[in-house]
């Protein structure tokens, strides 16, 4: 109903949907269900729906402008993470878990960048820390390890960049005293964002650096 709403001319989406709902979106708009594996290659689906939509300058455009952007990123980056001599770890507090995320993960012989590390690992090419660097102990599907609370104080990493998914877990996280003796946050480098800053495409990926580049800077 909500998508019925905003009476669209064509509806494009990165999931699997069953023949139902594959019919029941078809009956409002023109609908394409992507392939599998476009959801983490948001580059090459910016460029294969440009294709399709007549647009393909335009699609090239947007990924030569974002690359622009990346490189002109990593002047404004301080100075610890730009040389790669200060780590950056990345925790997502969860309903029911604590993860940190590394750069990607292996399935079936094919590398896939992790989503919540695409701007700082993938594109940036920041230090991730060493208990995340092993990508065949990650889960595969999500580039993430689920860790306890008393893990955090072997996180050494000079910087840490927090979402959270959950209040109540994200408040239980920065309350523990594990939490607070970690080095990024005892030197006031902790970088929070949104989880809603996550989503893909060429023009989410550019909010998604400018807001990773105003946070590091702000502190």
């Amino acid at each position: 109903e909500a998508i019925l709403e905003l009476e669209p001319d064509l509806i494009v989406s990165i999931f699997g949907w069953t023949n139902d709902y594959r019919e029941g979106l078809s009956k409002i708009a023109p609908t394409l269900i992507s392939y599998p594996g476009a959801f983490p290659f948001w580059r090459q689906t910016t460029l294969d729906l440009s294709n399709i939509l007549g647009r393909a300058e335009q699609g090239q455009q947007l990924l030569a402008d974002y690359d622009t952007a990346v490189a002109a990123a990593l002047d404004d980056l301080p100075p610890g993470l730009r040389d790669g001599s200060e780590g950056l770890a990345v925790l997502s507090a969860q309903l029911d878990s604590l993860r940190i995320y590394g750069v990607g993960f292996q399935r079936d012989d094919q590398f896939y960048p992790t989503n919540v590390t695409q701007v700082p690992y993938a594109d940036l090419r920041l230090t991730p820390p060493e208990m995340v660097r092993d990508v065949s102990q990650l889960d595969v599907g999500g580039g993430y390890r689920e860790i306890s609370l008393e893990v955090l104080p072997e996180i050494e990493s000079e910087h840490l960049l927090l979402y959270v998914i959950d209040p109540e877990k994200g408040t239980e996280l920065e309350n523990s005293p594990l939490f607070q003796s970690m080095p990024a946050v005892q030197q006031g480098n902790v970088y929070r964002l949104p989880s809603d800053s996550l989503a893909f495409g060429p023009v989410n990926m550019m909010k998604r650096l400018e807001e990773f580049l105003q946070v590091v800077n702000a502190n």
